[in-house]
């Protein structure tokens, strides 16, 4: 995990900023996902089925938040399209 997984900006101050910082937390919600779907197996082995049945549920919410990440971006895409821009 070399990549750089800082937070996104939490007070974005236009639409773009907006997007930006979305796809940030979706890109991180994906590489966390990743990393549960790996930790799933030495969990089982190392700590048994609670634990792994614990890991399992939070990467199922991992790759939801995701799913809603990738949603709302729509959302803001469409939303940027129907923006009335001002003139000059």
């Amino acid at each position: 995990m070399d990549e750089d997984l800082s937070l996104p900006d939490a007070c974005p101050g236009s639409a773009r900023e907006l997007m930006a910082a979305i796809a940030d937390a979706a890109r991180m919600a994906c590489a966390l996902t990743d990393l549960l779907t790996t930790l799933r197996a030495p969990t089982r082995r190392l700590a048994g089925t609670g634990a792994a049945a614990s890991v399992e549920v939070a990467r199922r919410r991992s790759e939801e938040a995701l799913l809603e990440l990738e949603i709302a971006l729509g959302d803001v895409r469409a939303a940027c399209g129907r923006t009335i821009r001002p003139n000059g």
